[in-house]
């Protein structure tokens, strides 16, 4: 059987608090390589760690550990303090993020994704990932900013190994341009993916926040782990995205004013009835097929409560 990889970015939550020099904004310096040996020499005089599998917190997360578990994936995690780390390494509680605040890494990212693969810290590139595992399959789970961190590794690998490109599916919203020849890789994700039929199976809430994540459960549930076929898996999935893309940006008529407030008064504030809230009441009016702008809609609504002495 062959070993599948799941790559899932780290998060801001930890299961304690770090100490005060885990905080890389301690060690920001002039340079990058005066910041990063001081950050190596935090990282080794502090001894209190925990397996970086078990280390973060957060419903995105412990879902994708999860499912990890559940497939028998080797969970490995894209870390903006440590590079590429694998489930079992043992780390410190940290705070070292890509976000912009105190504690963003130094910039730009992918110089500092890469410095920190070849630091003396515990982490290893994509490239010599796949190097040391090139029978192996990997799915990537990236956000925006974890992709920009990591394109440049990302990139190197799919050119410089010829089976690579079959053997890697990235998750993630967008597809940088330098990644464009390799967009077979990408399952491209959207808002969409919500709509999907089987996102509520996932046990995540349906939130963009969440996107990555139920993506990776709708990936996973079609691939044959015993012989993967990335490329058309990813194919049949980016095709039911599609179908999903086309079938919620249906136009919907917009509808004069009168129009609206008589919707309001017949459908929603019905006699006898507690009012909607606004967003409700809004949801309501485009299920039954019409549009109308939020705040449009809103002093609409509004304006027909008070009218019929309601707010």
């Amino acid at each position: 059987m062959n070993q599948v990889h799941l790559l899932i970015p780290c998060t801001s939550r930890k299961i304690q608090d770090a100490s005060l020099t885990m905080n890389i904004k301690e060690h920001i310096s002039a340079s990058l390589e005066e910041t990063l040996h001081k950050w190596e020499r935090s990282f080794s005089a502090n001894k209190n760690r925990t397996k970086a599998r078990d280390l973060y917190l957060g419903p995105g997360f412990t879902n994708l550990r999860s499912l990890a578990d559940k497939h028998r994936l080797s969970l490995k995690i894209l870390s903006a303090g440590f590079g590429l780390i694998d489930g079992e390494t043992e780390l410190p509680s940290y705070n070292a993020t890509f976000a912009a605040n105190e504690n963003r890494v130094p910039t730009p990212k992918n110089r500092w994704w890469e410095a920190v693969n070849e630091s003396a810290l515990p982490s290893l590139s994509l490239q010599k990932t796949f190097s040391n595992n090139q029978s192996d399959y990997f799915i990537v789970v990236a956000s925006n900013e974890y992709l920009q961190a990591i394109q440049s590794d990302l990139l190197e690998t799919l050119k410089r190994f010829d089976g690579a490109p079959d053997q890697f599916a990235i998750i993630s919203t967008s597809i940088p341009k330098p990644l464009n020849d390799y967009a077979k890789c990408f399952v491209q994700c959207s808002h969409d993916v919500l709509e999907h039929p089987n996102a509520s199976n996932t046990g995540l809430t349906l939130t963009n926040r969440n996107i990555g994540a139920i993506a990776s459960h709708l990936f996973l549930s079609k691939l044959d782990l015993t012989k993967p076929d990335f490329n058309d898996t990813i194919c049949v999935l980016n095709k039911e995205f599609a179908q999903l893309t086309r079938k919620t940006r249906v136009e919907r008529p917009k509808q004069t004013d009168e129009f609206v407030i008589e919707f309001i008064e017949t459908q929603i504030l019905i006699d006898g009835q507690q009012p909607l809230a606004i967003a409700k009441a809004h949801k309501r009016f485009r299920e039954a097929g019409y549009a109308c702008e939020d705040k449009r809609f809103s002093n609409l609504y509004k304006q027909v409560k008070s009218e019929k002495g309601l707010s």
